[in-house]
């Protein structure tokens, strides 16, 4: 019978090299290349995401949530009048 050969040593593993990525810009950049535009998009989008009354697209939705919620409690206790009757 002949001798067994032992497996081949696997081959020694490459380290990757360390990739340094930045998947988002710094603020300062960010502030230097608005600056440098001349344009501020959140100053921009201001009189469509707010009234004249400063009441902002997010507290118009909580309002709205809210009247919703009411409305709701008023026909769940028409709908159990109903259903009594």
């Amino acid at each position: 019978m002949a001798p067994k050969k032992s497996p081949a040593p696997p081959p020694p593993e490459e380290e990757e090299p360390e990739m340094d990525i930045d998947l988002g810009e710094d603020e300062d950049e960010e502030a230097d290349y608005d600056e440098e535009m001349g344009f501020d998009l959140g100053s921009a989008l201001e009189p469509f995401l707010a009234t004249e009354d400063g009441q902002t697209v997010a507290t118009a939705l909580v309002t709205i949530a809210k009247h919703m919620e009411m409305q709701n409690k008023i026909l769940v206790k028409m709908l159990s009048k109903m259903n009594k009757e």
